[in-house]
């Protein structure tokens, strides 16, 4: 199954302790293409404050970088903490 996919797709795949394998093994069956992407769907506010060393940051961009992934910021929304979400 090694670089069969063009789109994997997470939907609260990322909740097990394990979520950077999750990640890896996503990146694993992507193909190596400027036009494969991965989906993740994932409720924000579990990510903050997640990662010891950056509290005040959104620690999935970490762990998608940390994995393989570049990000895409044209195509990424709410990675920032809404107003109401923050109090």
């Amino acid at each position: 199954w090694n670089e069969r996919f063009d789109m994997v797709v997470l939907c609260r795949a990322l909740w097990a302790k394990d979520y950077l394998q999750v990640l890896k093994e996503a990146h694993r069956l992507l193909r190596k293409s400027s036009h494969s992407c991965l989906l993740v769907v994932e409720p924000l506010k579990k990510w903050w404050g997640r990662a010891k060393h950056q509290p005040d940051s959104n620690a999935l961009l970490g762990s998608l970088r940390k994995t393989g992934f570049s990000i895409d910021l044209q195509h990424t929304v709410d990675i920032e903490p809404r107003p109401w979400e923050s109090e």
